[in-house]
């Protein structure tokens, strides 16, 4: 029964490989969770810029020059255009 005992209180400090597997596991997650962050703060900068682009490029170019240029139809330039699309991304 004393060696039971002494075996759970050496055991008890000592730690399992269920701890150190979850330790890389929840480093790659904070990771992960930081590279998110920077790039949805990335996207969001180049959505506005793009935007703004677009709303300067139809006055002087005209909404079909400006889609051809951006990838996007003629409607979805025309609807940044007129405000209809949110700059802001939402989660």
């Amino acid at each position: 029964m004393s060696t039971l005992f002494a075996t759970t209180v050496y055991t008890q400090g000592m730690s399992t490989d269920a701890e150190d597997a979850d330790l890389p596991l929840l480093d790659r997650i904070e990771n992960a969770g930081k590279t998110f962050h920077a790039d949805k703060a990335r996207y969001q900068q180049s959505r506005e810029e793009l935007f703004d682009a677009i709303v300067d490029g139809v006055t002087k170019f005209g909404p079909s020059e400006v889609a051809r240029r951006a990838g996007f139809t003629r409607e979805y330039v025309a609807r940044i255009r007129d405000g209809k699309v949110k700059r802001q991304v939402r989660d």
